[in-house]
């Protein structure tokens, strides 16, 4: 790992502590060939005569029999492969060089592009290590994943539900999506079975409502239950006898269709197969029939064609792409991913920090915007119409005949706003800095700005607070070196993506993640545990929605790290607990950001996706969802040259060894003589004089968006590229030439056919993760917010004393049980300590946060120096590496208000003491419950604590748990729950375990301060004065103690409770019979 003189070598900009930490995992995406297979058939086109031009075109030629790159082609485009076929029997000659030029650009794609798309590239998976080597299997070790096209399956489910046959068995539910308006129900949008892209390439969302009669009211009422659709014909009969059953199957089957019911038939989108989810159905209601049939033939097609090495399958690809059109015709009936097998996979540590380091230089370049500027003006529209202390329900207010309607830019129905971005200061001042920059470079003959310290001051964001960054991102980088060896000494350079990264960690890897193990998948979890932290108080939840053009859910295919989901036009993956319907979600606005809440659970929500899907182009509602998710942080953007974008060429932006904008070059409409573009001859000439005078490299990627093709503008094929694409160009349009490094074709990374370009996707969060407020207030009836003044912090000095001390790694519970214990007993001896607390924290290093609570003068006299004398100790037995003295901002609003936090705090000083005890115990081995059972009793113990029965524990935890999680592990340990978690006659069977009887009166003692709690949160809630719901409390004190017991562990928190769940739904019965 370099050193900081070596980084000041190595780049201007340094950082202390990044404001982001790079995952140790990331994406590796490289093109199917190596760029070998460039060379070979470009370097023979690179010739000015043009006897070797044409063999040029006849390698091409003899390259499109290559079955690999012909099965390649296939899956792309049918009518290139049609093409192929024919390529050297064409005597149209003009059709000729479209199918050599169409296919020399897709050629390009599969040796220079890392992007994924169909087979052309491909994904795998790599970690840090002190050295980087990536190396690949051969092509016949890649693996491809072939699926039904969402096109063709969405499809296939419109003609399902046309069946009267299949119709009958199939399950039923009201779109939750509904909502009433007057005298009409409404949906946000119809979703038409993702058939809503016009001819033009445009969608048409609009509102959709049927008149909501009485039978309408009566229909979706039964629907709120799943049920069999011949069981809700059965159901309107019985409430209409008279009214034929003809007539009534008509308008329950026109509410299906006008999509007021939703069949099980629409897949959820967090799975990655839904065809095989709309087979097994039609497997359990149409099993026998010719059509099931044939669907289950094409599924076992596709298994076989998976298994097939890359260049053998072109045949059965064939077969499948005409039993499925012969079903249901689309252009692309199968989707295609592929996944690189790969020898070795590690990228230095270097590079991670240089990532983590080009992540806050690309957030501090940002604009100082929190959110979205168009939601800022919506806003104060909101606040105008609404005030700071009303929440509104998310349908009414996007709905322009009820609320404001959609925020301005939103298209899907079109927003009633106009909106301007103005020009900021920020982009004057920067654009001005950048302007001198570029005119300091060309003088001095330079195609490079270096940002060093001094610049970045000059155009950096120092407004926004780093807290007020995004929970996390993805960066995009192409790494280049000239070798492993020259790799590994530091020499390469990073080069930032056209399409740079993404808003959330993980996004990238969504509809892939059914191609990577476990460990992966695992650490995927883990950016939600991650981000949860930081975010303590509110629920993630996955926007789930089917998109009008049915083709772009493949991209959103994927499984659901989040433990809720937003449904809309579709089904959920979740249990009905945690699907939040769209009647749940209200809006509110503080003064500085939206937020959104669920009612139901009373807690703030942030909408998330786990794929690339453009919410740009979504339903007005999935976009509002979305955008409300990065509201409260300000957004981190590409590298923006602003108004200066315009320019003929401008430099490249570099920090060190990272590129975040590589020098281009634009060619418009008059950058040539258009006499002259007619002739290759003069064509080629005008090129070589433009490069001359701009300095241009030899290659160049053409640039459109993320689309880019590697151009040798030494090569004749390639300078027609261009002259074709100018020759398009309209008015104010130009083509852009970004620059390539020549040591392009010289990569580091190899495989058996040769090297490989590659990019690699990183996923970042969020560092300092202190966590922010997300106290939202409950409804506004039943909860008043408590504002309170600078007197509530409780600086070093007063009666807290507050530490964070880091470096214990795995003996936590050595200190917590020994050396935490002697210190407090010593210290309430010495007679400065009164009471403390700890909780076990990561920010994102493991530590734990201790509070001394004591007289003022006696902890500054007496306590400062037992602490600083304890610290040296604890150093030298090797267990504290750093620690911090900070303020003590205790939680009020989460405790239920300023009256009870005195209480709250004396309760976390009892459960501190006992949770201390118990690990002592089980260190020990003086108990033989292991920590999942201590953790069960202890949640048991704590609700009767707080005064709730039985039959409230019980529904309570059914209420916030999935009964069906973790059912397999309670099994294993039912025995021992049933016994020792049965509070049943004082806790008998517990008191009769060894030392039972002393775990048993450790509860007894944290009781008291329990039921004191209690008894005051109650008074507090009788006057009106609760700053928190009564339930949110009682979810946090678990927590926190949870917190003590286990560590930071959500998933295990969760499983304790689930577990707690089953026991108690277990006993209930054995109570009964007792």
């Amino acid at each position: 790992m370099i050193t900081k003189e070596d980084d000041l070598k190595n780049t201007s900009l340094t950082t202390e502590s990044s404001i982001f930490c790079a995952l140790d995992f990331f994406m590796i995406r490289t093109p199917l060939l190596p760029i070998e297979v460039y060379k070979e058939c470009f370097d023979l086109v690179g010739k000015q005569d043009i006897e070797q031009y044409e063999m040029g075109i006849e390698n091409l030629q003899e390259l499109s029999s290559n079955p690999v790159i012909r099965e390649t082609i296939a899956v792309a485009s049918n009518a290139l492969h049609s093409s192929l076929d024919n390529i050297n029997l064409s005597t149209n000659n003009k059709k000729k060089r479209q199918t050599i030029d169409s296919f020399s650009r897709y050629l390009n794609r599969m040796t220079t592009r890392p992007t994924p798309y169909g087979i052309f590239s491909g994904v795998s998976h790599g970690k840090f290590h002190n050295l980087g080597n990536i190396s690949l299997e051969g092509v016949n070790q890649f693996k491809k994943r072939a699926r039904a096209d969402m096109e063709w399956l969405l499809k296939l489910v419109e003609v399902l539900e046309k069946s009267e046959e299949i119709m009958d068995d199939l399950y039923i539910t009201t779109n939750t999506s509904a909502y009433k308006n007057g005298n009409r129900l409404k949906i946000p949008y119809h979703t038409g079975y993702g058939q809503q892209l016009t001819q033009e390439n445009a969608f048409v969302i609009n509102y959709h409502s049927i008149s909501y009669t009485p039978v309408v009211k009566q229909v979706l009422e039964i629907a709120k239950e799943r049920l069999v659709f011949k069981d809700l014909i059965k159901e309107v009969s019985n409430l209409y006898p008279d009214t034929s059953k003809a007539i009534i199957y008509k308008f329950v089957k026109q509410l299906l269709n006008e999509e007021f019911l939703i069949s099980e038939l629409r897949p959820p989108f967090m799975c990655t197969n839904p065809f095989n989810h709309v087979l097994n159905i039609l497997l359990r209601v149409d099993k026998n029939s010719n059509f099931t049939t044939e669907l289950v033939e094409i599924k076992e097609y596709i298994e076989q064609y998976n298994e097939l090495s890359i260049g053998t399958g072109e045949n059965l690809l064939k077969l499948i792409n005409h039993k499925m059109n012969s079903i249901v015709q689309v252009k692309n009936p199968l989707q295609v991913d592929l996944v690189i097998k790969e020898k070795n996979n590690t990228l230095t540590y270097e590079i991670k920090e240089n990532v983590e380091k080009a992540a806050e230089l690309l957030w501090k370049l940002s604009p100082p915007v929190i959110g979205f500027s168009h939601l800022s003006q919506y806003r104060n529209e909101f606040l105008e119409k609404y005030g700071p202390y009303r929440e509104v329900p998310i349908l009414d207010l996007l709905d322009e005949d009820i609320g404001l309607g959609a925020p301005a830019t939103y298209k899907y129905p079109k927003s009633p706003y106009s909106y301007n971005e103005p020009i900021s200061d920020f982009q004057k001042n920067r654009e001005k800095f950048l302007n001198k920059w570029i005119m300091e470079a060309v003088n001095k003959g330079e195609m490079e700005i270096e940002i060093d310290h001094n610049r970045l001051k000059d155009i950096e964001d120092n407004e926004v607070d780093d807290e007020k960054a995004p929970l996390s991102m993805e960066l995009y980088f192409s790494i280049l070196s000239r070798s492993k060896d020259a790799l590994n000494k530091g020499d390469y350079k990073m080069i930032l993506s056209p399409n740079p990264g993404s808003e959330g960690a993980g996004k990238t890897f969504g509809r892939f993640i059914d191609l990577f193990d476990t460990e992966v998948t695992e650490k995927m979890n883990s950016i939600h545990y991650l981000e949860q932290e930081i975010e303590e108080d509110a629920i993630f939840a996955e926007i789930v929605y089917l998109p009008p053009a049915g083709r772009n859910s493949n991209v959103a295919l994927t499984e659901n790290i989040r433990p809720y989901e937003i449904v809309i036009g579709t089904n959920s993956s979740k249990g009905a607990s945690h699907t939040i319907p769209l009647s749940d979600i209200v809006v509110g606005a503080t003064f500085d950001s939206f937020y959104l809440k669920s009612k139901s659970l009373n807690k703030k929500i942030i909408p998330t996706n786990n794929h690339m899907l453009n919410y740009l182009t979504a339903p007005n509602v999935c976009r509002f969802l979305a955008e409300i998710g990065l509201e409260g942080r300000k957004r981190w953007m590409s590298f923006d040259w602003g108004n200066l974008g315009g320019l003929p060429v401008l430099p490249r932006i570099k920090s060190g060894n990272i590129i975040i904008s590589p020098a281009e070059w634009k060619i418009n409409q008059d950058t040539f003589d258009k006499q002259d573009i007619n002739e290759t001859h003069k064509w080629n000439n005008l090129i070589n004089i433009w490069r001359d005078k701009w300095k241009v490299s030899k290659y160049v990627f053409l640039t459109v968006g993320d689309n880019r093709l590697l151009l040798d503008l030494d090569n004749p094929l390639h300078l027609e590229i261009i002259r074709k694409d100018y020759t398009k160009l309209t008015s104010g349009q130009s083509l852009r030439l970004i620059e390539v490094d020549d040591d392009i074709l010289d990569s580091w990374v190899t495989s058996e056919q040769g090297t490989y370009l590659v990019e690699c996707v990183f996923p970042l969060v969020k560092k300092h993760n202190e966590r922010l407020s997300n106290v939202i207030d409950a409804p506004r009836e039943d909860i008043n917010k408590t504002i309170i003044g600078n007197e509530r912090l409780k600086f070093p000095g007063s009666e807290w004393l507050y530490v964070k001390l880091y470096g214990m790694g795995q003996r936590q519970e050595e200190f917590i049980s020994k050396s935490l214990k002697e210190f407090v007993h010593s210290a309430q001896k010495e007679g400065w300590l009164d009471s403390w607390f700890f909780i076990r924290y990561a920010d994102p290093k493991h530590h734990l946060r201790i509070r001394f609570k004591g007289d003022p003068h006696l902890i500054q006299t007496k306590g400062l120096i037992a602490f600083y004398k304890w610290s040296q100790q604890l150093r030298e037995e090797g267990m504290l590496s750093n620690l911090t003295i900070d303020t003590y901002d205790p939680e009020i609003e989460r405790y239920g208000g300023d009256k009870l936090i005195l209480e709250a705090e004396n309760l976390f000083f009892a459960d501190s003491s006992l949770i201390s005890n118990l690990i002592e115990l089980k260190r020990w081995k003086k108990i033989d419950l292991d920590e999942e059972v201590l953790g069960v009793i202890n949640v048991i113990s704590i609700f009767e604590g707080l005064g709730f029965t039985f039959e409230k524990t019980l529904n309570w935890l059914n209420d916030s748990l999935n009964y069906k999680e973790y059912l397999v592990e309670f099994r294993e340990k039912r025995s021992i729950l049933l016994k020792v978690a049965n509070s049943h006659e004082e806790w008998k069977s517990l008191r009769e375990e060894p030392n039972g009887l002393t775990i048993y009166n450790l509860f007894l003692k944290r009781n008291y301060y329990l039921e004191k709690y209690s008894r005051e949160i109650e008074e507090e809630k009788s006057k009106g004065k609760l700053t928190n719901d009564y339930d949110d409390i009682v979810g946090s004190v678990i927590h926190m103690s949870l917190n003590r017991l286990i560590g930071v562990n959500r998933e295990k928190e969760k499983k304790i409770m689930a577990l707690a769940r089953h026991t108690l739904h277990n006993l209930r019965y054995l109570r009964r019979k007792q």
